[in-house]
């Protein structure tokens, strides 16, 4: 029976709050685990309905791929699938060894292979966060079956795994992004945001270097040098694809053409192109975006690694230190996001699948959420994000027949507006996001760097960090925040007349690190006192995962010795330090004497 009073007292044993809470989350997850399978299966279920009513013409390019790699081997793949890289040619020809020689087979494992790769990360993602597995469902249903018929789900999952453990596992993460490289080429850019002057960067750098080295040597020696750019060649001659954000102009144009000015029809590049006066100039746009998007990765890349040295105010000591964790976080996001985006909008074709690339950033917005001050910038990615998708889905596949025929749909043609306009709307305010971020990283006048009393502090229990080096989002125990007031100078009435103060300099130096002092000491003395609390608790025995984060108390501390009186030593030796290399400062005669 509780105590009166006490809530956390009951039979005659204290519990503490972390553990109490700790253990209703543990039990709620446990319950709750069958309500995220159901949930799981419903959102399934409604894509497979759309595929079977109205989606059939999704397993197309399945069928393509099937067809295409009919008839070769393992060996030299030659022109086969030219347009892909080498090693996801070499997994269409396995599955399609298991299938045989039937081409619905072939469509059945395939969606299977995806379904089962999704159903991996929807399990990993419930196991690390609830709201990011009902984004990450919330995002795909709005896309729609598209991510079961499509490669482009691989790509996407390394993405996120690779932001998942990038900084627990800085070299795995950079073998994902190598593996997301080999399937798609567009991963290969995400290296430059993941860059960086620290150990982990340094070790992802090694990771995507080695396995990137690995599967390029094997690619080379086994189908030649003209095999393994054959991709780069075919994006480089192909035309503007109806969907792209630079046919957005020529599209609409078509809706009101009445004389077969435009003109769509299928390309030998196995998709659905547009043709009509001034479609070399879009083209050549397209490859200035293009150049803009490797400025824009290079510049990224220079102030989140480097801190954007040789500019002012800049320096690369700051970029490292510990204080910018947090903003090295936020950079290296939006970063992800804002490069893939730019990928997307200067591409010369837009399939509806590229939508899915967007899936790894935006759920990670939620797993490690960014600073406080950019959560909204945050929010607002997210839902303009899930806006495409589901207008993606609108325009393919449940309207596309009536975008491509001689004469358009006016709604299908307004939904792809829309879409691109949107799409590009969140390129813009990704890259700005992205370029803020970057540029505080290195910059000595942060306003997101901490400067406060737990600024000042060196105990590594105060250094938790999460899966990008950001906060944790789910703390057991929180210690409140101890801001000394600063110290304002008096205002006289009249200026001072024949008052020289002796050594001015220093008693102002003095002030601030005697307040800067208290300051610590205040603070100290709680993290102790929680600490001694927590000693003389009865120990038992808990599963409970042990959390810690920036700012917040770990579960379990080694409690520092006491004085008879209450007060920790380390807190009264940090105050006595600090105050003994003082300047000595004796002003002449009172400061503040008035005529």
């Amino acid at each position: 029976m509780a105590v009166e009073g006490c809530p956390g007292v009951a039979r005659g044993r204290y519990r503490p709050l972390g553990l109490q809470l700790a253990r209703l989350a543990r039990r709620a997850g446990t319950s709750s685990g069958w309500w995220g399978l159901v949930v799981w299966l419903i959102s399934r279920s409604v894509m497979a309905c759309v595929f079977i009513n109205l989606g059939v013409s999704l397993r197309d390019d399945v069928v393509y791929y099937f067809t295409s790699v009919q008839g070769s081997s393992l060996g030299p793949t030659g022109a086969v699938l030219a347009e892909y890289p080498v090693p996801i040619v070499w997994f269409i020809q396995s599955l399609a060894w298991i299938a045989g020689p039937s081409a619905d087979v072939f469509v059945f494992v395939f969606a299977a292979t995806m379904g089962i790769i999704d159903a991996g990360c929807c399990w990993c993602l419930w196991r690390c966060s609830r709201r990011a597995f009902a984004l990450w469902l919330a995002f795909t249903v709005a896309l729609g079956p598209l991510v079961w018929f499509r490669i482009d789900l691989v790509p996407a999952v390394c993405v996120l795994v690779a932001l998942a453990i990038c900084a627990r596992r800085p070299a795995l993460s950079g073998a994902a992004i190598a593996l997301g490289a080999a399937t798609k080429l567009w991963p290969a850019l995400l290296i430059v945001p993941l860059l960086g002057a620290t150990s982990s960067a340094r070790r992802r750098v090694l990771g995507f270097g080695g396995c990137g080295l690995i599967i390029g040597l094997s690619v080379l020696t086994s189908q030649g040098f003209a095999r393994s750019i054959s991709p780069l060649a075919w994006q480089s001659a192909r035309g503007l694809q109806i969907e792209s954000i630079w046919a957005t102009v020529p599209m609409m144009m078509r809706l009101f053409d009445t004389q077969d000015t435009w003109a769509v029809r299928v390309s030998g590049f196995h998709s659905y192109e547009i043709s009509g006066p001034q479609i070399a100039r879009w083209l050549q746009i397209s490859s200035l975006a293009t150049i803009v998007l490797l400025v824009l990765v290079v510049i990224l890349g220079w102030l989140t690694a480097f801190g954007g040295m040789g500019l002012p105010g800049h320096r690369l000591t700051t970029a490292r230190s510990d204080a910018r964790a947090a903003v090295r976080h936020d950079a290296l996001l939006f970063g992800v996001f804002s490069t893939i985006a730019c990928v997307i909008v200067a591409n010369k074709a837009f399939s509806p699948q590229y939508m899915l690339w967007l899936a790894g950033p935006v759920v990670m917005l939620v797993v490690t959420p960014p600073s406080p001050s950019r959560r909204p910038a945050a929010g607002r990615l997210i839902a303009v994000s899930l806006l495409c998708a589901g207008l993606t889905q609108l325009e393919f596949p449940l309207n596309y027949n009536a975008l491509v025929a001689d004469r358009p749909g006016t709604m299908v043609t307004i939904v792809l507006v829309a879409r691109n306009l949107l799409v590009v709307g969140l390129t813009v305010y990704s890259s700005a996001v992205a370029l803020r971020a970057a540029w505080a990283v290195g910059h000595d006048s942060d306003p997101d760097a901490g400067r406060g009393p737990l600024s000042g502090l060196s105990w590594p229990q105060l250094s938790g960090t999460g899966a990008l080096g950001g906060e944790r989002s789910t703390p057991l125990v929180a210690v409140p925040r101890v801001v000394m007031p600063r110290v304002a100078a008096p205002r006289l009435s009249a200026p001072l007349v024949n008052t020289p103060l002796v050594n001015t300099p220093d008693v102002s130096r003095s002030l601030i690190t005697a307040r800067t002092a208290i300051g610590q000491f205040i603070t100290m003395l709680c993290l102790d006192s929680y600490a001694l609390r927590r000693s003389l608790l009865p120990r038992r025995r808990s599963t409970t995962p042990h959390v810690s984060s920036p700012g917040l108390i770990p579960d379990v501390l080694t409690p520092p010795s006491s004085t008879p009186h209450g007060v920790t030593t380390s807190a009264l030796d940090h105050l006595r330090a600090t105050l003994a290399g003082l300047p000595p400062c004796r002003p002449a005669r009172h400061p503040l004497e008035t005529p």
